[in-house]
Order: C-alpha cells, then structure tokens, then sequence
C-alpha cells in the first residue's frame, strides 16, 4: 500500500483498501497526472489529510464481475489486512444477466471473509437508473439486488452507501455520456456520502459553519447598527445579513450544500451553472433521442440544437446533432465538424466515436474511419463495439455497407 502524509481522523482506519469495479476505479473522473481518480481516492484524501501515516491501495479493475472480485481481490484484501475495505461489485453482473439471487450468495460470504479478518466493510447499493432510457429497463433487476445488499449491510454490521436515494445522482450532470460510469462530480457527491457514512471530516464541519454564520449575522444584524445613521446604507446591510441567512441554509443542508458544491465546481470550469436550464437542455436532449431513433432526422436536429442553446457543454448534444445533419444531408462535411467538436470536449465518448467512424466510412474514408476507432482503443480499452467496427473494417468486403451503428440506425 502506499503511505500518505497526513496528521486525526476515525481512530480505526489507518488503512484503507478498495476493491470493485469501474466504479471504484474512478472512471471517468480524470487524474491531473494521468489515469482515473474517483470516489475511493478522494476518501483516501480525507483520511490521509487527518492521520498520519495513513495506508491506502486501490485494487478495483474495470470491467471485473463479482465472481472475479472476490476470488482475485478479497483475498488480496484479506492479506494486507487493512482496517477499512469498500466493496462495490455486481453491476456488470446485472448488464450480463446474472440473477440477483445467486449475486447475493457471491457477495454475503465475501463480506464475512473479511469481517472475519478484522476489517469494517463499506458497501454501496446501485443507483437509480430511472432517469436514462435504455438502463431504466434493469431497474427492478437493481432493486432487487439492493434489497438483498441492504440485508447483508444489517446482517453483518456494514457501512452502507445508498446511491439509490443520493438525489445528487438523479442529475445528469453527475453521469457521463455513457450513462454508466460517473463524471468528476459524480464522484465527488458520492465521496462526501461514503465519508458521512464513515464519520469522516469530507470538509467543513456542522459546527465550523454554524460559528462562522453567528459571527457573520452579529456582524450585520440590524442591533449592530443600532443608533447610526445608515441612510441608504441601511437597505446594503439588511441585504447583506439576508445573504448570509441563505448561505447558512444552504450549508448546513446536505443536499444544498451537494449543489452548491456542483454550481462552484461548474462555474470554475466554465460550464453552464443554471441547473432549470441543464435539466431542461437534458429532456429536450432525450426528445430528439426518441425523434433520432425513429429517423426523424430533422425533428432530432432541431431538438439538439435546442438542448445545445440551453447547454452547450455536452459533448454528446454535439455528436447526436452531427449525426442527425449528415443522415438528413447525406454530406459528411455537414455532419463532421459537430463530431469532431464532441469528440475534442470528451474523447471518451463512445457514441461520438461510432457516428464518426461511421459518417467517415459513407463518405469513403476507410482509413480516416480506422483512426478514429483505434484513437478511442488507445483510450477505452473496454469499448467492444469500437472492436467489432476495427474488425470489420479491416476484414470485411469492401462492397458490404453499414457497420454496428448503421444497422442499429438503418430505417
């Protein structure tokens, strides 16, 4: 494990090992140097700015089953013998079909194995897919597999995180494209959680904001200008002690504070910060979903011209409208320009992969199609359907037309 600086936190977590997922992991929360970052890495922060000589290891591998997790991971867990062990799995489970009966039975035992070596167990339940078409229809799946989660969570005494009711991820801003993994405020949301459940400072304390805002509202309440001639001074300083009325309601609520948090993250990126014109740009987006999936081409276009007016910042929003101009045109030089923007914002995005390579094959640019493919490999070593296009472009006829997408938007 590596050793972190730090200097008095939770007693009984000097360590901290992670095992799981993507989702621990961190994707898609980039590092600064490189790599992933992710929930699992900034409650190792929390911990190591408090204790000193505080231990931590991320063992999570994107794309593992939870067969696989605990019989590599566990055991690795159990050897190094840490004080506290997150375990987060069972989701590509799920995707895979696996009945959430037998899930359970894989995960229960796991979680007494490392009890049993002394460690406390953090587990997660899954999220809420409602929101997001084509996942939505695991919803029940993913209950289920909570309920039992939850069970085993008041069976052996686990810390649990429910990311089901987080209302912070009830909002696309917390996902990325591929409505699978989370964004860097995703993570961050559920690391201020995990760390509430864990009892560790994740930032300023109740009691600090609470003292802060006395100091403030004795500084500005209207007895401190009791006698003084204000004029219209006066009418400033009601304002003032209104505003810190509000900062002190919205900091000492979990959930404002958790959006407050996003409205500062955003505005330091530059991003759009009002969050009725994000949710807005997010269903119009999904209405020219549904125009696009039914080859209304310029229904669709409009629709994500709409969603781009109210919120630019989506790389996807650009690569679904690239896609709508071109198959309303037939011109890839239509169409190219919105992919190549979508795809320069997040390089990651998969379906701004497929449009390209696809548009770039119509127009008869074989080569140009194979870089794209190979371009988002580099980066997303997962992405099987970007696989299947390199394969098939490399041995299928020349004369055979359409590849995944194609055939998935061929009407």
């Amino acid at each position: 494990m590596v050793q972190m600086p730090g200097s008095s936190v939770p007693p009984a977590i000097d360590t901290f090992v992670a095992i799981g997922d993507s989702f621990t992991e961190g994707l898609n929360d980039p590092a600064p140097g490189g790599g992933f970052r992710g929930w699992a890495d900034l409650v190792a922060g929390a911990l190591s700015a408090q204790r000193p000589g505080f231990r931590y290891a991320n063992l999570a591998i994107r794309g593992k089953l939870l067969g696989q997790v605990v019989t590599e991971r566990v055991p690795r867990a159990v050897e190094l013998a840490p004080d506290l062990v997150s375990l987060a799995a069972g989701g590509n489970d799920i995707l895979c079909g696996t009945s959430v009966d037998e899930l359970a039975a894989t995960f229960e035992p796991a979680v007494a194995k490392l009890q049993a070596a002394g460690c406390r167990v953090l587990i997660f339940t899954g999220f809420d897919p409602r929101m997001f078409p084509v996942i939505r229809l695991l919803r029940g799946r993913i209950a289920a597999y909570n309920m039992h989660l939850r069970g085993i969570a008041d069976e052996h005494g686990c810390d649990l995180v429910d990311l089901w009711s987080m209302r912070a991820l009830k909002d696309a801003r917390a996902w990325s494209p591929d409505r699978l993994h989370l964004t860097t405020e995703g993570h961050r949301q559920v690391a201020r959680r995990a760390c509430e459940v864990l009892g560790i400072p994740a930032g300023a304390e109740a009691e600090e904001i609470k003292k802060a805002y006395f100091t403030a509202a004795k500084r500005f309440h209207s007895d401190s200008f009791s006698g003084l001639e204000l004029g219209s001074a006066r009418k400033a300083a009601e304002e003032l002690f209104a505003k810190v009325n509000e900062a002190y309601s919205a900091l000492s609520d979990k959930e404002k504070r958790a959006e407050h948090d996003v409205f500062l993250d955003r505005k330091a990126k530059g991003l759009p910060t009002d969050v009725g014109a994000i949710l807005r740009a997010e269903g119009i987006f999904q209405k020219g979903e549904l125009f696009f999936n039914k080859g209304r081409w310029e229904d669709a276009e409009a629709q994500f011209r709409e969603a781009i007016g109210l919120n630019h910042a989506e790389a996807e929003f650009h690569a679904f409208l690239g896609m709508a101009i071109f198959k309303r045109t037939g011109k890839a030089p239509d169409g190219l320009p919105h992919l190549e923007k979508a795809l320069e914002m997040e390089p990651r995005l998969r379906s701004g992969t497929l449009f390209a390579a696809q548009i770039y094959e119509a127009a008869g640019e074989n080569e140009k199609a194979k870089t794209v493919l190979r371009k988002a490999l580099d980066k997303d070593a997962e992405f099987n359907q970007a696989k299947d296009e390199l394969r098939r472009l490399k041995n299928k006829p020349a004369e055979q037309k359409g590849g995944f997408f194609s055939r998935l938007l061929k009407k």
